[in-house]
Order: C-alpha cells, then sequence, then structure tokens
C-alpha cells in the first residue's frame, strides 16, 4: 500500500507549488516584524499549525496556492487577548489592507 499521497519525490515541492516564495517571505516577513517590534511569541509549533491552516484556507476559498490575501489569518497570532487589536491592525497594515 502507497501511503506517499500527494508526495513528490522532491521534499518541499508541495511547497513550490501550493505556497509560492514571494508569499511565503511575506509571510515570514510579517512573523519577523510581530516577533521584533510588538514582541508578540510566535512558537514553532503555532508557526507549523498557521502554515497548515492558511494552506486549507487558500483551498477551501480558491482552490489553488496561497495568496498574500490568504495571510489575514496571521491576525489572530497573539497569545493574550489584549494582544489581539495590536496584532489585527498591525497585519493589516503590513498586507496593506487598512487597519
Amino acid at each position: 500500500m502507497d501511503l506517499s499521497f500527494g508526495m513528490g519525490r522532491e521534499p518541499g515541492r508541495d511547497r513550490a507549488q501550493w505556497f509560492p516564495r514571494p508569499v511565503f517571505a511575506e509571510m515570514r516577513r510579517i512573523v519577523r516584524a510581530l516577533e521584533t517590534e510588538d514582541k508578540v511569541l510566535v512558537s514553532d509549533r503555532k508557526l507549523v499549525k498557521l502554515y497548515k491552516v492558511i494552506r486549507t484556507q487558500a483551498f477551501l476559498n480558491h482552490g489553488g496556492a496561497v495568496q498574500t490575501s490568504d495571510l489575514n489569518l496571521l491576525a489572530y497570532v497573539g497569545n493574550r487577548r489584549d494582544e489581539i487589536p495590536v496584532v489585527a491592525s498591525k497585519v493589516k497594515a503590513l498586507l496593506g489592507l487598512g487597519g
């Protein structure tokens, strides 16, 4: 039984297809800005979960690769209730969505 459904021979090929490099770089830029400027702790575990949720949202909303507008989920990366509004406005500003 072959359980490698959706996996290519090259590791990372899946990410290159469904999470384009410029969008991934934008995600990294936003996370770094939140960590350095606003002191929001974003763990590796949280980043992996967000990556999966963002890809799922892109698939469900438009059936394809992640777009910059899908990164709006990063607005919920805050750890405490008082961080959420600050993080949400910062993410919207960094994405150019206003806020």
